[in-house]
């Protein structure tokens, strides 16, 4: 709990003293009474709250092992409703990682017009879209919101997704892609389109964020 709660108290710090880089895209273009699912990088997920803190009704899909018990602790003190679960490559992991539960329980909560924040990669797949998040939108019916939240200032991991520690007292950027639809009828090659379509979009603003803070044509608020 103690290590949760120092967690949550230095990311609200990082968010107090990052200046933010401020464009068209920068602003959150969602309605916050409507459902949607926001969508962004293993690793990169760490500054969510920054990005949604204009939703209130707010979702998270964690996985169920150690670090996701802690960041879903984190999460429930900053007022999140938590969803364990995570998708698999092994068959046999599957009952373990709870990953159609945790489906189930995602599309009930879009149902309620909730935001639900997941990462997009395939698991232990970096930068890479799993079929997960476009299916989800399917079924749902609720839109694919892509987002890059980073800071100048950060340390990058060499683990499989290269985590983003973000540090404070730097620049950072908060960048929105438009919604994402996904139709309902779609057959295998259309999704396959969408997984495309979305594993470019994340790329893109992830790209242009760090251009953004680098110190291309942008002006900060604080």
């Amino acid at each position: 709990m103690l290590m949760a709660t120092s967690l949550r108290w230095y990311l609200g710090l990082v968010e107090a003293t990052t200046r933010w880089a401020v464009d068209d895209g920068s602003n959150p273009p969602w309605d916050s009474d409507r459902g949607f699912i926001a969508l962004t990088w293993h690793g990169r997920q760490f500054l969510g709250h920054a990005a949604l803190r204009a939703h209130a009704r707010c979702s998270l899909l964690v996985a169920p092992h150690r670090d996701g018990e802690l960041i879903g602790r984190v999460a429930q003190g900053a007022g999140y409703r938590i969803i364990r679960g995570s998708g698999t490559q092994v068959l046999s992991k599957v009952r373990r990682k709870r990953g159609a539960a945790a489906f189930r329980e995602m599309v009930s909560h879009l149902k309620e017009e909730r935001a639900v924040l997941m990462t997009a990669d395939v698991p232990k797949i970096a930068r890479v879209v799993g079929a997960g998040p476009v299916k989800l939108a399917q079924v749902s019916g609720a839109p694919i919101y892509c987002f890059a939240a980073v800071t100048r200032h950060r340390l990058e991991l060499n683990n499989w997704d290269r985590t983003h520690v973000v540090l404070p007292f730097g620049r950072g950027a908060i960048l929105w892609s438009r919604a994402i639809h996904v139709d309902r009828d779609a057959g295998p090659d259309q999704l396959e389109a969408m997984r495309i379509q979305v594993d470019s979009t994340l790329n893109a603003l992830h790209d242009r964020a760090d251009r953004l803070i680098d110190g291309m044509k942008m002006r900060c608020s604080s």
